[in-house]
C-alpha cells in the first residue's frame, strides 16, 4: 500500500474522514494485509489467478498491519480530502 499513489489510494478506500477504523472493524491492528487490485483487503492465502500464485498475507512482500495500513491512510487524509472534494466538483457540473 506505500506504494500507491494517492488517487490510487482513494479509488480504492475513498475519503475516509472519521470511518478509518470502521474499515477495518473486524480485525486487531496487528493482523497483516495485503491489498489486492481489486480494493479489497486479503487476510490469509489465496490464490491470484490472474498471476497464477498463492498470495499469504503472513509472508507476502506487500504485507503490512492492520494498524501500519490506518496510519496510513490518516497519514493522507488532507489529499484525499481534496481529492472528494474534486470528485464532487467535478459531478456536479
Amino acid at each position: 500500500m506505500y506504494d500507491l499513489s494517492d488517487e490510487e489510494l482513494y479509488q480504492r478506500f475513498g475519503y475516509t474522514n472519521e470511518g478509518i477504523d470502521e474499515l477495518f472493524f473486524d480485525h486487531e491492528d496487528t493482523t497483516k494485509i495485503v491489498a489486492l487490485k481489486d480494493g479489497s483487503m486479503l487476510t490469509g492465502k489465496m490464490v491470484d489467478n490472474d498471476r497464477l500464485v498463492e498470495v499469504d498475507s503472513e509472508t507476502d512482500p506487500n504485507a503490512l498491519t492492520v494498524g501500519e495500513a490506518k496510519e496510513l491512510l490518516r497519514s493522507r487524509q488532507d489529499v484525499l480530502y481534496q481529492l472528494y472534494e474534486a470528485e464532487l466538483t467535478n459531478g456536479s457540473e
